[in-house]
């Protein structure tokens, strides 16, 4: 069971924007051959197919190649409207850097997705990161749950910071998602013993419902337990110790 979207969700709405807002009809996508990155690119690359759009090439690099410049030249060949990475931050940092290098591809957006939301990504490119952009789900409070404000309030008051990770809110409704069906399928023998049949505890699971931080939460014959809220964030400045989520980067899309 997850209570955290499914690339399924992310790769149509990646697709869509990609399509749609920046009306692009010619894309490269670029994976580092794990399996999320591998996964979303081509989930992304078959909606943006069914949209009308051409994928002109699927490119593959590996987390620790440092010289980008034979990939992206090849790229440049084939003059893309979009490049699509979701790949992680030292390919992405690298891919960033070295696209504005390249001829042909300085003002090719290149899109990254949730495996580079972390400063570390603005320590790695640098000034290079200014003006990326990644796909991401909307965790402004307003697309939160109705909880969330005051899920905040308190883990400020608790560690004198605001959340940094992008799915504090998902992992905090997996643990009560947990708890509650615990609290469902749990049995106490005469003799104090608790047992938790693991098939009861599926099952509770897949019946519980509630409002959670995140989100409702609602669990679906696959595990499937949350909705995805697409959303597009910008890196608006170089400098890792402004990093904040919902300033840099900041949402753009919707």
């Amino acid at each position: 069971m997850r209570t955290v979207y499914s690339d399924i969700d992310q790769g149509a709405s990646d697709a869509k924007y990609v399509h749609d807002v920046l009306k692009a009809q010619k894309i490269v996508t670029i994976h580092d051959g794990s399996p999320y990155a591998q996964q979303l690119a081509t989930v992304m690359g078959d909606n943006f197919k069914k949209l009308g759009g051409t994928v002109l090439s699927q490119e593959a690099v590996a987390p620790t190649d440092v010289d980008m410049h034979p990939v992206l030249t090849r790229i440049a060949t084939e003059k893309p409207d979009v490049i699509y990475a979701p790949v992680f931050v030292a390919a992405g940092a690298q891919l960033l850097r070295q696209e504005k290098e390249t001829p042909g591809l300085e003002k090719v957006p290149l899109i990254g997705s949730s495996g580079q939301m972390a400063p570390d990504l603005i320590e790695a490119a640098g000034d290079a990161v200014v003006g990326d952009k990644i796909t991401y789900p909307d965790v402004s409070p307003e697309a939160m749950g109705s909880g969330y404000p005051k899920f905040v309030d308190e883990y400020k008051a608790a560690y004198g910071e605001a959340p940094i990770s992008g799915f504090h809110a998902n992992a905090y409704d997996a643990a009560e998602l947990a708890f509650k069906a615990i609290e469902k399928a749990a049995k106490t023998d005469a003799s104090g013993s608790t047992y938790i049949g693991r098939k009861a505890l599926r099952d509770a699971v897949l019946s519980i419902k509630f409002d959670g931080v995140s989100g409702p939460i609602a669990c679906d014959e696959h595990g499937q337990c949350a909705k995805f809220k697409p959303a597009v964030y910008e890196f608006t400045n170089g400098d890792p110790k402004t990093f904040k989520i919902g300033v840099n980067p900041k949402k753009i899309w919707p």
